[in-house]
């Protein structure tokens, strides 16, 4: 069954359009990963292994 598990992704601190925003965690989620020195863009761009360990076997890495 689908969406039973819930990971989280992310840069500790957000930059959009000059605002800075510190992302929250989801509720009910079961684990994070969280890039503390990463912008938005460097998460995105290095975390590909890390959200494939999370969809294909439910961990973190």
């Amino acid at each position: 069954m689908k969406g039973n598990i819930v990971f989280h992704y992310t840069a500790k601190e957000i930059k959009l359009l000059a605002i800075q925003f510190i992302t929250s965690q989801i509720p009910s989620q079961n684990a994070e990963k969280v890039y503390p020195s990463a912008n938005h863009d460097e998460t995105f761009l290095n975390s590909f292994q890390v959200q494939m360990e999370m969809v294909a076997n439910h961990i973190v890495i």
